[in-house]
């Protein structure tokens, strides 16, 4: 460790009030130590607590904390403990020693403030829970976390009287376990984007052609901007998208002249397929694709010469479930096959169409459980041939998504048990033609495990996420509707805890932003139905510890793009850049550009089709990490 263990020894009493200060800020010693534990705040005299000194990171400064109490407690006079008490008290801090410099500390995923964990829900236990677990108390300290988990021990004592005679049997005070007791910061944070959504939000979309997010649902307010349905917000506001659609949006679809939208949408009793706004004009217009039906459009698939929608329609008042294919000019639609239950999803191939849902049979002849294949689909002058696909899926599915970090792997993800109820691989990936499973939760202790709405790759962590219906979790910990999933083992992880259905998920650059029906993270922070986390801001330098971040635009880009910094004490005020760029497989590419001091211009030259990690350095250092898209 590059900090020195500070040995002036003084008391402290306990505070009331709270500090909050960023590890990798240069403040004196006080500050820091405040961060992880009020009670310092009573603890002023001493030059050293007025050093400056940073961090590298939380845990770091965790160690920093514990050590420091080690030192202290080394040297309170200890004249009137017993002979067994005192050897207890040197054994425990001898512990408190090796804990501390084994950096492994319980994880805030809960809370959105800074918290005390006595065990987090790996089983990691705090600092205070250690020294009671390894003497032999394990049932104690895991009574304490069941029924007080994120007390402060202040509170705790009361509580949990027993906590008094532990201390005294092995030579402490409670206020000596008091400032020994470490809060943590935020593992993740998920927070609103404004005031939210008032409805819920089924899609949310990154715009190519400026940057920001494109959201659709049910709804008619967006943080008191009037919207229908569809709403933009540009990272500082949400804005109107042209005068809305009349009707639920179930899908959007986004190129750089115009967005597409398919959901239920009614307007003068005709019902229609597909609507499309224009960018230049700020207009919508509907189109009604198949006439004389009435029903819902889940899903939309665009190439050069064709267009491909999957929905419903009522045909003598029952649902009759589809997927359509015409020109893109909205003419020559013609179903190209019916369904006997919903179509949740399509995607394309290199070669054909993949369509999924809880369907079993396809135009009343061709079994084809939840899943089928449609080669010539997307030529309109080849007649569209289904056959079944399913081998290996053995439960509906609601999302089919290519993943291009992946070398454009195609998975598919939907529900956790089949229809007797037996689990299921919830998540498939199609390799060498077969769908080999990825997830198979064989027993979550009576969890509702329901269904995977949608999946995504984050590419700057190279995490694979998947928002849904579902829980996850310990006996003392409950996440859920959103977790991190591990390829290799097949085992889900939290990634967030939302009251409700997650819809969607999108993400670009380190930003991940979910819509759906939640109105709440963590159980008490409000974000109603739409909310971000931001895993790529970075600080520059201890000496400036800002964070920076960038924006691309265009992205996607054909020819060129620029790379903006951002930041008041953006360090491209006195240095220009340099641009890192990396394929997905690791290769560091060649590159063409030109810095200044606020950012980058990147020239496309030879670089291939693709998506790439950048970046940008000012002298050596890594300032910012973003991902670009070349068409």
């Amino acid at each position: 460790m590059r900090f020195l263990i500070l040995l002036t020894i003084f008391y402290c009493v306990i505070p009331a009030s709270a500090f909050s200060l960023h590890f990798a800020v240069k403040a004196p010693l006080i500050e820091h130590l405040r961060s992880v534990n009020d009670q310092w705040k009573s603890c002023m005299n001493g030059s050293e607590m007025n050093e400056l000194i940073a961090f590298q990171s939380n845990e770091e400064r965790i160690t920093f904390h514990l050590l420091m109490v080690e030192k202290r407690l080394r040297a309170v006079e200890s004249w009137h403990l017993s002979p067994e008490q005192q050897a207890k008290r040197n054994e425990n801090l001898s512990v408190l020693h090796r804990y501390a410099v084994g950096g492994d500390f319980p994880q805030n995923t809960l809370h959105a403030q800074r918290q005390p964990y006595f065990i987090d829900f790996s089983g990691t236990a705090c600092a205070v829970g250690y020294l009671i677990i390894e003497s032999g108390h394990e049932n104690f300290a895991n009574e304490i976390s069941k029924k007080y988990n994120y007390e402060f021990i202040d509170d705790l004592n009361r509580f949990a009287p027993q906590l008094s005679l532990w201390a005294d049997e092995n030579g402490f005070t409670v206020d000596e376990l008091a400032l020994i007791q470490p809060t943590y910061y935020p593992k993740e944070l998920w927070l609103p984007v404004l005031d939210g959504i008032e409805g819920p939000v089924n899609s949310v979309i990154y715009d190519v052609y400026d940057g920001s997010y494109l959201v659709g649902g049910n709804f008619s307010d967006a943080s008191g901007i009037a919207c229908a349905n569809v709403v933009r917000w540009n990272r500082q506001s949400f804005e109107p998208v042209g005068s809305g659609l009349p009707g639920e949006v179930k899908r959007l679809y986004s190129s750089m002249s115009h967005l597409y939208a398919v959901g239920n949408f009614s307007e003068n009793d005709i019902a229609y397929e597909l609507a499309i706004w224009t960018r230049d004009t700020d207009e919508w217009e509907l189109l009604d694709l198949i006439p004389n039906q009435t029903g819902e459009t889940n899903n939309f698939i665009t190439s050069q010469s064709c267009w491909v929608i999957s929905g419903w329609t009522l045909e003598n008042g029952e649902k009759q479930h589809y997927v359509a294919r015409g020109n893109a000019n909205g003419t020559g639609w013609e179903i190209i096959a019916r369904m006997d239950k919903p179509v949740y999803t399509i995607e394309t191939t290199p070669l054909d169409l993949i369509a999924g849902g809880e369907f079993m049979v396809i135009d009343d002849t061709l079994e084809a459980s939840y899943l089928a294949r449609c080669t010539d689909c997307m030529s309109l002058q080849k007649q569209a041939a289904w056959t079944g696909f399913s081998s290996g899926v053995d439960a509906p599915i609601r999302i089919l998504k290519r993943i291009y970090e992946a070398h454009g792997t195609l998975y598919a993800a939907g529900n956790f048990h089949d229809k007797n109820g037996n689990p299921v691989a919830a998540v498939s990936r199609l390799l060498n033609g077969k769908w080999q499973p990825v997830i198979r939760v064989i027993n979550q202790g009576g969890y509702n495990m329901n269904f995977i709405n949608d999946i995504e790759y984050v590419t700057i962590t190279g995490e694979f996420l998947i928002g849904g219906e579902f829980e996850t979790g310990t006996e003392m910990y409950l996440w859920k509707n959103l977790a991190r999933l591990d390829l290799l083992s097949g085992s889900i992880y939290p990634k967030g805890h939302f009251n409700a259905t997650i819809n969607d998920i999108q993400s670009l650059e380190g930003e991940i932003v979910v819509g759906g029906k939640f109105t709440l993270s963590n159980d008490y922070l409000q974000v109603n139905h739409i909310a971000i986390l931001n895993q790529m801001k970075t600080s520059i330098a201890q000496d400036n510890p800002e964070v920076v971040s960038s924006t691309v635009y265009p992205n996607p880009f054909a020819d060129f793009t620029r790379i903006e910094v951002i930041g008041t004490q953006s360090p491209l005020k006195e240095n220009k850049p340099e641009l890192q760029l990396y394929a997905i497989t690791g290769q560091r590419m060649a590159v063409t550009y030109e810095s200044d001091h606020s950012g980058i211009t990147l020239y496309r030259n030879d670089l291939p089709a693709g998506t790439y990690i950048y970046n940008v350095m000012v002298e050596n250092k890594k300032i910012v990490i973003g991902k670009l898209v070349v068409w």
